[in-house]
């Protein structure tokens, strides 16, 4: 059985795994959010992966800019506080609900 802090560390990685994976994903012409150089860090490099990755559009969810049912943004970062400790928002997905991150 998963701890809360267990789920919210699955949540994190499967959320920036899904960044890294979008990023490398074809996009029709007229993306919203156009190929430009990006920073990138190794955000995971606690857990052992020192992979070089970048937030979505959206991703640090400062501001919800995600769409889907279920989801709303809740106060506070995650305890890893894996792309910064300055970060005040978190995603909150609701049992059964789905988000999907802005096209970029």
């Amino acid at each position: 059985m998963f701890q809360l802090h267990s789920l919210t560390k699955l949540a994190t990685l499967v959320g920036l795994a899904a960044a890294a994976t979008i990023g490398a994903t074809a996009l029709p012409a007229g993306a919203a959010d156009p190929c430009t150089t990006r920073t990138t860090t190794a955000a995971l490099s606690q857990f052992g992966d020192t992979n070089q990755y970048f937030a979505s559009p959206g991703g640090t969810f400062e501001s919800l800019s995600w769409t889907g049912t279920g989801l709303s943004l809740v106060s506070g970062n995650e305890p890893w506080k894996v792309m910064g400790s300055t970060h005040a928002k978190s995603l909150k997905l609701n049992a059964g609900g789905s988000a999907t991150s802005p096209t970029f």
